[in-house]
């Protein structure tokens, strides 16, 4: 994601997952940003499924490992993404995506929510107040497997 972002330009990415025509819709709002912004700011198109866009396509998963290296995120509300983006410090423009036992739109604050209409303006907006990159170091997580691994090794010794 970052091997071109040396110029202090923003790296800003665009996610696409969820169902096939949202990745989609995704993949076109990367499209937009990319040529609105090519001159501001770096947009990569996040998805594991599909390159059906013009925006440079990044394919990791999970993105959490790169966060440090992200100055915004665009995507969906949903969980991975909002508590990835809350535990890096990455700021989130999000849609609250229906689904049926996940109210996304209740999950995000004013500041992060928005509409499919709306991203392009927000991002525009973001930009004019951008205070330059903020290189965060992400804490180090471990797996509730990884724990419970460790608790029955104690156990079984």
């Amino acid at each position: 994601i970052l091997e071109s972002a040396a110029d202090d330009q923003p790296v800003i990415a665009v996610l696409g997952c969820g169902r096939d025509e949202e990745i989609l819709e995704m993949g076109r709002i990367a499209d937009r940003l990319t040529e609105q912004c090519h001159d501001r700011a770096h947009v990569r198109f996040c998805c594991l499924t599909t390159n059906a866009t013009k925006a440079r396509t990044i394919r990791t998963w999970p993105l959490l490992r790169v966060h440090a290296g992200i100055d915004l995120v665009v995507g969906a509300g949903g969980y991975n993404t909002f508590y990835e983006t809350q535990a890096s410090g990455t700021p989130l423009i999000a849609v609250g995506r229906k689904r049926m036992y996940d109210r996304q739109v209740h999950r995000l604050s004013d500041t992060q929510k928005t509409t499919l209409e709306e991203i392009v303006p927000k991002v525009e907006s973001w930009l004019g107040q951008w205070p330059g990159s903020q290189l965060r170091t992400l804490p180090q997580f471990s797996s509730g497997a990884s724990s419970a691994l460790r608790h029955i090794e104690a156990f079984v010794r």
